[in-house]
């Protein structure tokens, strides 16, 4: 059962994070050639120290990015989510993993937005990203909260956005110069034993290409598979693709220029 961090038990999940950032520490120092500089660039401006770090010194370290945090408490629905994350505000989940999960969590908390997600807002080209496909979701749904149902068109391209996200910025692969791999995605950056199964090549890695468009992905357990992509722009050439694709659809990326 997942804890809030500001319970009472609040020395009990001080030591889960500690755990988590040890382990993690121990992860990345065995498989350095496979964590992109640029994480490692965003860990290193987080400067967590020892103790757990607080949405205001997350907020501090943040704001030379251009974002800020907000505390939840476990899933927010679709539109709240995203309509955070367009205006460069990350949902930070205010539940922990039990010690047994220490290793991955069946759904987002604490530790799997912390030290998954947030080391890569510092990297431009994701923080553009992320905040393009959070924009471009809004516009398919609309930000009427009450408006539940949405024509079959826009649900196509609202989920085509959703299986972008979770193949680049959850569960996203690169190839790399040296070690042939980066792992980028949140989930799996923040997951060691999932990743770990990945690096010794325990599942199957296939190019990211238009076919990750169809695939979905387990929210309960590990994936099955995974998708490598050459370089970071092709999720941003895949974006261009699914806008061209829903031509009566007009999008506005986060730069401002029309995608049709």
């Amino acid at each position: 059962m997942f804890a809030e961090i500001d319970s009472a038990e609040s020395g009990s999940k001080n030591r889960v994070w500690q755990v988590a950032l040890d382990r993690h520490g121990a992860f990345r120092s065995q498989f350095s050639e496979y964590i992109h500089p640029k994480y490692i660039e965003g860990l290193r401006r987080l400067d967590f120290g020892d103790k757990m770090p607080t949405v205001g010194s997350l907020n501090s370290r943040l704001a030379g990015a251009g974002w800020q945090v907000r505390e939840v408490r476990g899933y927010l629905p679709v539109r709240e989510y995203i309509a955070l994350v367009a205006r460069h505000v990350f949902p930070v989940s205010c539940l922990i993993r039990p010690i047994e999960c220490i290793d991955y969590a069946p759904e987002p908390d604490f530790i799997h937005d912390v030290l998954g997600h947030l080391p890569w807002l510092f990297w431009p080209d994701y923080s553009r990203l992320i905040v393009s496909l959070a924009r471009l979701m809004l516009q398919v749904l609309g930000e009427d909260l009450t408006v539940e149902i949405i024509s079959d068109e826009k649900q196509l391209a609202f989920e085509s956005l959703l299986r972008l996200s979770w193949w680049s910025l959850e569960f996203g692969l690169l190839r790399s110069p040296d070690s042939g791999m980066w792992i980028i995605g949140a989930g799996l950056i923040s997951a060691p034993g999932e990743a770990t199964a990945i690096i010794r090549r325990e599942v199957p890695l296939k190019p990211f290409g238009h076919d990750a468009l169809a695939c979905d992905i387990s929210f309960s357990t590990h994936q099955e598979g995974f998708f490598i992509a050459g370089e970071f722009g092709d999720y941003v050439k895949t974006l261009d693709l699914i806008c061209s694709r829903d031509k009566k659809f007009v999008f506005t990326t986060l730069d401002g220029a029309v995608r049709r």
